[in-house]
């Protein structure tokens, strides 16, 4: 008999906090389930879609891929109260800079209404007479072993500290005390986190506060300009719209629009952000001459290791990508399996966190014509490791669209192994060309899909074009602006003085 019993309501609240418990634990499977079960009971639904699609694509699911992406798209073109913003948003092929712009505001003033209006702790502009050194507060969440700290620890080192202080406005969580991490990594971050500190003439530790108690803070520091280092989603960001520095700046964590009308400043270089582009950011651009994005100049030497060390096969062309499993692409992924196809000699080596992740993609790609042992995968591992697999086992890194390898690609240049983009509209999708660009090598940049892979097949096929590539980058590391981490600095500290109160 039928049954007309109507199925009971889809509970998304109750649905949204369960997902939130499994995401802090890392169970991505069970947190697909769940969202999945949300987008079966309503597919039409901006939450359960958005949900649905972040958590698909952390496992590299693409069943639905182009159906979520279009529920979400089509929600934040035409419904006002919809709002987006993080990673995700930048890895997603619709999201357009019009459409991250706006959904940027929305979500920016969706922060704002949490805090009741009230002026400004600091007026824009506001000068402190008797500061005889610039004050700079770097504020984050990230000053650990993490790859935006990473690439500042140089540039920290290097300020002008008779011109500039610096102040440290920390949120980082201890990451040196994981179960089950290896004592080799426990050691390495303690060294990074020793070294970031000793960087600072003060640092004021926020973790745990509220907006308002950390925009007092803030305040009470006296800070000339707010460098704000981390994700521009959370209550975190929240309290720069209390305004507790005359000039607030948006710096390299996060490579698009804040939409948030009290960042004053967004650091990006002619590359990243073309002249003419304006129109797509909130905020101004500081553009510096070179790529935005620093180098250390203390990075670690590779170490000296062979193929035989990852289990990749000696005589195999190794192609490469480490970013994290949600920057690949259906599309991305099948130019990839076309250049297997062509090259029956190449290997796919991806960086392997999940194993739900790996199934999905060794299952795609016999779906599409490459056997599954030609798809590996590697792991995170200590730094000067990594930087050796990239010099002495991969041969060409294809990079991700539209949201590039950035530490990945500075990496990968620094081990002098060459990477092959692709640019596109969106910031996200333009750092590594920014990278290449700024080290001399802009014939790795590409354009189209199409040229992208007809790019690539030449470089598989031309080994000394490679080598030719590799001897390029290795002059590089001592004549390339994108190494020079004292010019770099020096750049940086120009754009602080022409945006500092006056």
């Amino acid at each position: 008999m039928p049954n007309d019993t109507p199925a009971a309501p889809f509970d998304a609240s109750a649905a949204s906090a369960e997902l939130a418990v499994l995401r802090e634990r890392n169970d991505m499977a069970a947190a697909c389930r769940l969202s999945r079960a949300w987008h079966d009971a309503q597919p039409y639904d901006f939450e359960g879609a958005w949900n649905a699609l972040l958590d698909s694509t952390h496992l590299c699911d693409w069943t639905r891929h182009e159906f979520l992406q279009t529920v979400v798209a089509e929600s934040l073109a035409h419904q006002a109260d919809t709002r987006l913003v993080g990673e995700l948003v930048l890895a997603t092929p619709r999201m357009t800079p019009a459409l991250q712009l706006e959904s940027a505001r929305r979500h920016a003033r969706w922060l704002m209404s949490a805090h009741p209006a009230a002026p400004p702790l600091v007026p824009p502009g506001h000068r402190y007479p008797d500061h005889r050194r610039l004050r700079i507060g770097y504020i984050g969440r990230d000053f650990c072993f993490q790859a935006t700290s990473y690439l500042m620890a140089g540039v920290l080192e290097q300020h002008d500290r008779e011109r500039f202080e610096l102040v440290c406005f920390d949120f980082s969580p201890d990451d040196t005390d994981v179960p089950g991490m290896a004592e080799d990594v426990r050691v390495e971050r303690r060294s990074f986190r020793a070294r970031l500190e000793r960087c600072f003439d003060r640092i004021v530790s926020l973790h745990g506060l509220d907006a308002a108690e950390s925009a007092r803070r803030i305040r009470e520091a006296e800070i000339d300009i707010a460098v704000y280092t981390s994700r521009p989603v959370d209550d975190v960001f929240a309290m720069l719209a209390l305004r507790p520095a005359p000039v607030q700046v948006a710096y390299l964590y996060y490579p698009a629009t804040t939409g948030a009308p009290f960042i004053d400043y967004l650091v990006a270089d002619p590359v990243v952000v073309p002249p003419g582009s304006e129109r797509f950011y909130s905020e101004r651009i500081l553009r510096m001459p070179n790529a935005y994005q620093p180098h250390d100049h203390r990075r670690v030497e590779p170490s000296a290791l062979t193929r035989a060390d990852f289990n990749v096969p000696a005589d195999a062309l190794v192609l490469a990508n480490f970013n994290q499993s949600y920057k690949i692409t259906p599309e991305v992924f099948a130019l990839w399996c076309s250049l297997l196809r062509e090259r029956p000699d190449a290997v796919l080596w991806l960086l392997g966190e999940s194993p739900e992740a790996q199934q999905n993609l060794r299952a795609q790609a016999v779906l599409q014509g490459v056997a599954a042992h030609r798809i590996g995968f590697g792991k995170s591992i200590p730094m000067r490791a990594h930087l050796g697999r990239l010099r002495h086992c991969v041969d060409l890194v294809l990079d991700t669209f539209p949201y590039g390898g950035h530490t990945l690609t500075s990496d990968a240049l620094w081990a002098g192994t060459p990477v092959l983009t692709r640019m596109g509209d969106t910031f996200a999708s333009r750092v590594a060309g920014s990278l290449l660009h700024a080290v001399g090598l802009p014939e790795l940049v590409t354009h189209s899909a199409a040229d992208y892979l007809d790019r690539a097949r030449a470089l598989c096929a031309d080994a000394p074009r490679r080598q030719a590539l590799r001897e390029h980058l290795a002059r590089a590391r001592g004549a390339s602006p994108l190494f020079d981490t004292t010019r770099y600095v020096r750049d940086l500290e120009a754009a602080y003085l022409r945006i500092a109160p006056t």
